[in-house]
């Protein structure tokens, strides 16, 4: 397909359906949205009032197709989404206010925090803590324009610095050209988590297909761990190196936090055979009976 009939540029959401959706943009007026632009295709929810909501602001790419009075398609659509480092200033039990450099004030409710051990907010944030957040536009509240979606609490000599928030993703939220990289990384919310695969939304609002095969974390200190969704969460934030495929991008590594060390210069990872596998799960037990077995055979491989 052609350049000219492929566009990629920002709109606003006018009128959501559950089948259906309009965008309009500044640029290239109406834009159709059908679920398959915002959903997975192996996602059961295609609902896009769950998704989408009246004077959201999104990022879309789109291609040249007349229907339904619109003279564009969506076929990737997501919503405009940016790391930050904020201060508190003002916090409640419900709901709490902070300042950024770059944005000014934040709305952040208490439902933005991963952990639910906290009946209110003002048990675990108060005026002054730096926190660690993922925002997106909304409709002015209260002065706000930006709302967290997720926030973590970070120590005052763990701040990351406003340059390496921007450059822990080689992606831009606007992007120029409607050519999109073939890959890319930085860090991603997750928004649905099952025993075997994982999806999250970048900051450029991209849905990023995590499946358990590239998943590089470890158990999380949870021993009994058997799938994804025993070792991260929905809300937890992520850090991933993917590549763009057919379907979509699809994480080639990822994990809680950037490698120590940098990136490997492969985005490959050899996945373990089935043998493998059972080979790991009943290794200490295999070696505890082979210990009381054969002692003399062991005692001779050590040599």
């Amino acid at each position: 397909m052609s350049k000219a009939n492929r566009i990629s540029s920002t709109g606003r959401v006018t009128h959501v359906r559950m089948d259906c959706a309009y965008l309009t943009s500044d640029k290239f007026g109406k834009v159709l949205v059908m679920p398959g632009a915002v959903f997975p295709s192996d996602y059961g929810q295609s609902d896009l009032r769950q998704r989408l909501k009246v004077d959201d602001t999104v990022h879309f790419v789109a291609i040249a197709r007349p229907q339904e009075q619109c003279e564009w398609l969506a076929v990737r659509v997501g919503g405009i989404f940016t790391f930050l480092v904020v201060t508190v200033t003002l916090v409640t039990d419900t709901f709490a206010y902070a300042v950024s450099e770059s944005i000014s004030t934040v709305f952040i409710p208490v439902t933005a925090f991963l952990s639910s051990d906290h009946a209110k907010l003002s048990d675990h944030v108060a005026s002054g803590d730096c926190l660690f957040v993922l925002v997106r536009p909304l409709l002015e509240r209260s002065g706000c324009q930006w709302i967290a979606i997720s926030a973590n609490k970070v120590a005052s000599d763990n701040v990351p610095s406003p340059d390496s928030v921007r450059s822990s993703s080689q992606c831009s939220c606007t992007p120029t050209s409607v050519e999109l990289p073939h890959d890319r990384k930085g860090y991603a919310v997750i928004y649905f988590v099952s025993k075997q695969i994982a999806y999250a939304h970048d900051i450029c609002g991209e849905v990023v297909t995590c499946p358990i095969l590239t998943w590089i974390g470890g158990n999380n200190g949870n021993m009994d761990a058997e799938g994804l969704n025993e070792v991260v969460a929905v809300g937890e934030t992520v850090y991933f190196e993917a590549s763009c495929t057919k379907r979509g991008w699809r994480a080639q590594r990822w994990s809680r936090n950037e490698p120590i060390g940098g990136s490997s210069d492969s985005y490959t990872q050899t996945a373990m055979t089935s043998e493998q596998m059972i080979l790991r799960a009943i290794g200490p037990e295999l070696s505890d009976f082979l210990r009381q077995r054969i002692p003399n055979v062991l005692a001779y491989t050590a040599l």
